[in-house]
């Protein structure tokens, strides 16, 4: 495989997110069990054997062969390991590999490595497929900011439910026995720093009935799906998310989904967007097969639910639910798919499939009964 050093495939004017992190891929032999990697000498204690020897001398010309470049500070590893025995573990081969790639120089420690995906794959010509990207360092200061000024915010609202109206128009805290007086203070929904804060802002501006939660949900989708599986998130989770807009019949929740796909195709990112509806699991495996990274703007989404959850709906519908739940958590991990008679499983790197869903109270609430709450699948939605 030829290395891919310091590549940037996306040259767009989305700001940070056009300087795409540093990542390398390259091959090494199959590495040895780590059971087979030392022996004790009497006398002497414990040595390498000349398995793990020959082994590094192999990977680390491998690696010089290929000129893969140092990737510094934290990293994230994709490795995928030949299978050449059913009764082999996959953790048992990670020891060699990674050693080799810190001796020679492609890592600068293990303890860098934030996140590591493992996967076996079908034997073929004895060859480890290694993908390491950098990560990073998490702004902990930024972080801690913008979580104290949504603190302010909820707070602020909720301020502004406790007062109640007076006959002349003023405003009391119902508590306040004496009824004295309280200024009520216009609740704004702050938007959040930088592109997401930038795109929310447009889309409330160009509403004809502003909704600026719905707009900070639909921001968060595009710059996540832009920064997906490129990025992780403060537990070093990926950027994807399921995201709810729920408001009224008529009052202007389409227009934050419809700006999604604008702003996508507009950004060059047109070829990210997904389908509007899934009719099935395998149309669901087939999608990320394609395309690993996309966002789905999904109009009528309790429909969708409720569709899905039906008693009367088939096996491939209901599975639909368990596709979903089960990508929420394979940031940056093989997603394995479903086989069946005419599709082979196979295997999915890092997916990141991003949902805003759109809909009215009662049609959601009324498809989130029974199994969906059993399951999980409420759980993973953001409100």
């Amino acid at each position: 495989m030829i290395n891919a050093a310091a590549q940037n495939d996306n040259d767009t004017d989305c700001g940070k997110m056009a300087n795409l992190p540093q990542s390398v891929e390259f091959t090494m032999p199959t590495p040895p069990s780590t059971n087979t990697l030392f022996r004790n000498v009497k006398g002497i204690g414990r040595v390498k054997t000349r398995l793990y020897e020959d082994f590094i001398r192999m990977g680390m010309a491998a690696i010089r062969a290929q000129k893969v470049p140092p990737v510094t500070g934290n990293i994230i590893a994709v490795i995928g390991v030949e299978r050449m025995s059913l009764s082999a573990d996959i953790d048992n081969r990670l020891k060699a590999l990674l050693d080799t790639i810190v001796m020679a120089g492609i890592i600068q420690d293990d303890r860098y490595i934030t996140g590591l995906a493992t996967s076996w794959l079908p034997a073929a010509n004895g060859l480890s497929q290694i993908a390491i990207r950098h990560m990073p360092p998490l702004d902990m200061a930024e972080c801690e900011r913008i979580n104290a000024m949504l603190l302010e915010s909820l707070q602020r609202r909720k301020r502004q439910k406790q007062l109640a109206a007076l006959p002349d128009g003023t405003a009391c805290n119902p508590d306040d026995k004496n009824g004295e007086e309280a200024d009520i203070e216009e609740f704004r929904l702050d938007y959040p720093p930088g592109l997401v804060g930038e795109i929310a802002g447009w889309i409330t501006d160009t509403a004809r009935y502003p909704q600026p939660e719905l707009a900070i949900g639909a921001a968060l989708a595009i710059v996540g799906t832009v920064a997906g599986r490129q990025f992780a998130g403060p537990t070093r989770s990926g950027t994807h998310l399921y995201a709810l807009g729920l408001a009224p019949t008529g009052r202007g929740k389409d227009h934050a989904l419809q700006q999604i796909s604008r702003i996508m195709s507009a950004a060059g990112f047109g070829q990210h967007i997904g389908p509007s509806e899934f009719i099935s699991m395998p149309s669901v495996i087939n999608f990320l097969s394609r395309k690993p990274l996309s966002v789905c703007p999904m109009d009528e989404f309790g429909g969708f639910m409720k569709r899905i959850n039906s008693r009367r709906a088939s096996g491939f519908e209901n599975a639909i639910s368990k596709v979903i739940r089960t990508l929420w958590s394979s940031s940056f991990s093989p997603f394995i798919t479903p086989e069946w008679a005419q599709k082979q499983s196979e295997i999915i790197y890092a997916p990141a499939i991003t949902i805003y869903g759109a809909s009215t109270y009662e049609q959601f609430y009324s498809a989130m009964e029974g199994s969906s709450l059993e399951d999980g699948t409420r759980l993973t939605v953001s409100f």
